[in-house]
């Protein structure tokens, strides 16, 4: 099963360090769905706050007739009024269910406790499937756990050099959580000329030029080496990213399929990175 899920932040937002192109334009969005089509990637991400991407992602799909799961996140905005912007939700995408509807943030759960019986309305009305969770830091996912608070999903950061969360992947898998990983590009900070970053991330930048070596001398790209670093981890359900073009996702599909040397695993292992100013893309001084 394909472990690819398509991120779509890029459908209504200019995201990301090393995206140069800014929003995907309608005919492009149209080509990389019919791409996701013949090449069984089933599942799409979205949320209320990437801009107009839920709207664009509706048009399209209705112009393809692409039956696709879905997953939305319910923006802090929008907390206080679940029900209504879940309707609005299903309206721009043109669907009458979704696979999943997860909290864009974990305060937005925490200070709205409440919606969480909301959202389990809509569940039960079967509206969607699966009642998720994105998450920025451990503790906020031992608070999930402890509680027993009875999720189905979550979405996770995870990385060459974010790997925080691996510890609770077999909890979860316990409790029949859905494991989808985000970032793993570092919004493609990966990529970057190291001439081109600033003095913020002068303390990792031996560590990407060492990642940059390994792609040479193994003669794998760096999406390549990101994306198979992630789908090792035999608990991940699906990989979340995000394209510039069809080019760029017909690139990751390709890597996907590479036999990578278990030992260059190994020595991206020790890359891994603490410093939450790096890991952390909202914390960057760009």
């Amino acid at each position: 099963k394909n472990k690819l899920a398509l991120g779509t932040v890029q459908f209504g937002l200019d995201y990301g360090i090393n995206n140069k192109k800014g929003i995907i334009s309608s005919d492009q969005i149209i080509n990389i769905l019919n791409y996701c089509k013949e090449k069984n990637i089933d599942t799409i991400d979205t949320a209320q706050a990437y801009g107009t991407s839920e709207e664009r992602l509706g048009l399209a799909l209705r112009k393809l007739n692409f039956k696709v799961n879905i997953i939305s996140k319910l923006s802090q905005k929008n907390v206080k009024c679940v029900l209504k912007s879940f309707d609005e939700t299903l309206f721009k995408l043109n669907v009458s269910k979704i696979h999943g509807f997860m909290y864009h943030d974990f305060n937005s759960y925490k200070n709205n406790k409440s919606s969480f019986d909301l959202i389990q309305r809509i569940k039960e009305n079967k509206q969607i499937d699966k009642i998720g969770f994105s998450l920025y830091f451990p503790n906020e996912l031992e608070e999930l756990l402890k509680n027993n608070i009875q999720f189905d999903l979550v979405q996770l950061p995870h990385s060459i050099f974010d790997r925080r969360f691996e510890p609770y992947f077999e909890e979860l898998k316990k409790r029949n959580v859905e494991i989808h990983i985000r970032s793993v590009f570092l919004q493609g900070l990966f990529f970057t000329e190291i001439k081109e970053l600033s003095t913020h991330f002068d303390c990792v930048k031996d560590k990407l030029l060492k990642i940059k070596e390994i792609s040479r001398s193994e003669n794998v790209s760096i999406a390549g080496l990101c994306l198979n670093f992630a789908q090792r981890i035999k608990n991940i359900d699906k990989i979340v990213i995000g394209i510039d073009n069809l080019q760029n996702l017909k690139e990751n599909l390709n890597s996907l399929s590479l036999k990578v040397n278990q030992n260059i695993f190994d020595e991206l292992s020790i890359l891994i990175e603490k410093n939450e100013d790096i890991i952390l893309p909202y914390k960057w001084i760009k």
